[in-house]
Protein backbone atom coordinates (compact mmCIF):
# COMPACT_ATOMS: atom_id res chain seq x y z
CA UNK A 1 0.00 0.00 0.00
CA UNK A 2 1.48 3.31 -1.02
CA UNK A 3 0.81 6.88 0.09
CA UNK A 4 -1.99 7.58 -2.38
CA UNK A 5 -3.73 4.30 -1.57
CA UNK A 6 -3.74 5.21 2.13
CA UNK A 7 -5.47 8.50 1.43
CA UNK A 8 -7.97 6.98 -1.00
CA UNK A 9 -8.85 4.20 1.42
CA UNK A 10 -9.15 6.58 4.37
CA UNK A 11 -11.42 8.97 2.47
CA UNK A 12 -13.60 6.15 1.11
CA UNK A 13 -14.07 4.92 4.66
CA UNK A 14 -15.16 8.39 5.74
CA UNK A 15 -12.24 8.84 8.14
CA UNK A 16 -10.29 11.99 8.82
CA UNK A 17 -6.56 11.86 9.40
CA UNK A 18 -7.34 12.45 13.07
CA UNK A 19 -9.76 9.48 13.15
CA UNK A 20 -7.19 7.14 11.61
CA UNK A 21 -4.42 8.45 13.85
CA UNK A 22 -6.55 7.77 16.93
CA UNK A 23 -7.22 4.20 15.82
CA UNK A 24 -3.54 3.39 15.33
CA UNK A 25 -2.08 5.47 18.15
CA UNK A 26 -0.20 7.99 16.03
CA UNK A 27 -0.20 11.75 15.78
CA UNK A 28 -2.31 13.03 12.85
CA UNK A 29 0.83 14.68 11.43
CA UNK A 30 2.32 11.19 10.94
CA UNK A 31 -0.70 10.17 8.87
CA UNK A 32 -0.33 13.34 6.81
CA UNK A 33 3.36 12.63 6.24
CA UNK A 34 2.56 9.08 5.11
CA UNK A 35 -0.11 10.28 2.71
CA UNK A 36 2.29 12.80 1.19
CA UNK A 37 5.01 10.20 0.77
CA UNK A 38 7.33 11.85 3.28
CA UNK A 39 7.22 8.84 5.58
CA UNK A 40 6.85 5.14 4.82
CA UNK A 41 3.38 3.77 5.44
CA UNK A 42 3.57 1.84 8.69
CA UNK A 43 2.33 -1.70 9.14
CA UNK A 44 -0.05 -0.50 11.86
CA UNK A 45 -1.73 1.89 9.41
CA UNK A 46 -1.98 -0.80 6.73
CA UNK A 47 -3.46 -3.26 9.21
CA UNK A 48 -5.91 -0.75 10.64
CA UNK A 49 -7.19 0.28 7.21
CA UNK A 50 -7.59 -3.36 6.18
CA UNK A 51 -9.53 -4.19 9.35
CA UNK A 52 -11.76 -1.11 9.07
CA UNK A 53 -12.39 -1.84 5.39
CA UNK A 54 -13.33 -5.46 6.11
CA UNK A 55 -15.68 -4.43 8.92
CA UNK A 56 -17.28 -1.82 6.68
CA UNK A 57 -17.74 -4.31 3.84
CA UNK A 58 -19.29 -6.87 6.20
CA UNK A 59 -21.65 -4.23 7.58
CA UNK A 60 -22.66 -3.20 4.05
CA UNK A 61 -23.47 -6.83 3.25
CA UNK A 62 -25.48 -7.20 6.44
CA UNK A 63 -22.95 -9.47 8.09
CA UNK A 64 -21.88 -7.22 10.92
Amino acid sequence: MDALEVKICRVRLGLTQWDLAQRVGLHPARISEMERGRREVSESVKSALAAIYQASAAKDQGLG
